[in-house]
C-alpha cells in the first residue's frame, strides 16, 4: 500500500474543505529557489474546476493571479477585511463532451455551494451548472473551454473516474478496530489515487448553525492512497466516547476517487509529496486544474475495541 502522508486535520464536519485550501495555495512557489520578479508581471488565467457525476462537486473558478504586492485581503478605512477581486465575472465558461456542449454561468453570493465553498466563494463567486444539464458519466472525456473579454483563452481535459465500490464490508456489516482489518473497493482505470472518508455522527452544539443537533465528524481524510485498500491505522479517535457525547453505533465509509490531473495537483501544492514544488502544466493557457471526482459509501455498524 502506498501512502502519501497530508497534516492531520482531525473532525472536519464537512467533505474535502482541503480544497478550498488548496485553491489558495495553488500559486505557491518553492522560497529554497530564487524568484526573478518582473515588475511588468502580466497576471495569468488562473482555474480551479471539477466535474463530477455528483453535481455539487462540478464547478469552475476563474481568476486571476495576484501582482506583487497585492494581498488576499484589503483593509477598509474603519479596519474591515475585504477579499481581494480577483474573480473574472464575465467569461465564457463552457465543459465540453462528445454529446454536449454546456455553458456556466457566473454565480456570486449564492448558497448554492456553501457545502463546498463556505463563505469565501460565495461572496467572490463562480461558475455553476446549477440545472445540471451536463450529466456527468464515469469513463467520459469533458472538455474544459474558458474565453475572457480581452481575448484569452485557457483548456483542460479529464476524464472522469469510476465510482470505488466497496469490496470489503456491505452495507450495515460489522467493523472491528484491529490490525489486520483493511478496507478495500474497486479499481479504475481512470482513477490516479483514492483518498478515504470516515464518519461518525455525534450529537453535540454545532458552532456553524448555533444548534444541538446531529454532527457528521469526518476521521479519517488526511491521507491519499495509491493502491485500493486501506487499513485503520489513521482513524483518529474511533469510538469518539467522550464524556457526554452521544455518538451513533455506526459510520459511513466514503471513497473519493480522483483523476490524474487532480491527483498531480494536489501533490504539487501542498508541500508534503516527493514532486512538491514542480510547476506541472495542468491548463493550456492557465494555470491551476481542471480534474474530476467520484465517490462510493456504505454505512457499517461499529464494534468497539
Amino acid at each position: 500500500m502506498s501512502l502519501v502522508p497530508q497534516q492531520p486535520n482531525r473532525n472536519c464536519i464537512v467533505v474535502l474543505l482541503c480544497l478550498h485550501f488548496l485553491v489558495l495555495l495553488y500559486t505557491a512557489c518553492d522560497l529554497t529557489k530564487p524568484e526573478d520578479y518582473d515588475p511588468d508581471y502580466t497576471p495569468e488565467i488562473s482555474v480551479f474546476g471539477m466535474v463530477s457525476p455528483d453535481p455539487r462537486f462540478t464547478f469552475v473558478v476563474v481568476e486571476r493571479t495576484m501582482r506583487i504586492g497585492e494581498r488576499d485581503y484589503l483593509f477598509a478605512p474603519d479596519g474591515t477585511e475585504h477579499p481581494l477581486d480577483t474573480i473574472i465575472k464575465d467569461a465564457a465558461v463552457k465543459v465540453i463532451s462528445a454529446q454536449d456542449t454546456v455553458r456556466f454561468s457566473f454565480h456570486q453570493d449564492t448558497s448554492a455551494m456553501d457545502y463546498w465553498f463556505g463563505s469565501n466563494y460565495r461572496q467572490k463567486g463562480l461558475y455553476l451548472d446549477l440545472e445540471n444539464k451536463l450529466g456527468v458519466e464515469p469513463g467520459v472525456t469533458y472538455h474544459l473551454l474558458i474565453e475572457t473579454a480581452d481575448g484569452r483563452v485557457v483548456r483542460g481535459t479529464t476524464r472522469i473516474p469510476g465510482p470505488a465500490r466497496i469490496l470489503s464490508h456491505a452495507d450495515y456489516d460489522t467493523l472491528s478496530y484491529r490490525p489486520e482489518t483493511v478496507i478495500k473497493w474497486q479499481d479504475d482505470p481512470n482513477t490516479a489515487a483514492f483518498q478515504m472518508h470516515f464518519y461518525k455522527t455525534c450529537w453535540g452544539h454545532n458552532w456553524q448553525t448555533g444548534r444541538e443537533e446531529w454532527i457528521g465528524y469526518n476521521l479519517a481524510s488526511d491521507y491519499m492512497y495509491t493502491e485500493p485498500h486501506a487499513g485503520l491505522e489513521h482513524i483518529n479517535d474511533w469510538t469518539m466516547d467522550w464524556p457526554g457525547n452521544t455518538c451513533s453505533d455506526t459510520a459511513a465509509i466514503k471513497i473519493m476517487s480522483m483523476d490524474r490531473n487532480y491527483y498531480d495537483f494536489i501533490r504539487t501544492n501542498t508541500g508534503l509529496a516527493e514532486i512538491s514544488g514542480t510547476q506541472l502544466e495542468l491548463l493550456d493557457g492557465g494555470v491551476g486544474v481542471f480534474g474530476s471526482v467520484n465517490f462510493y459509501s456504505t454505512r457499517v455498524i461499529i464494534e468497539s475495541p
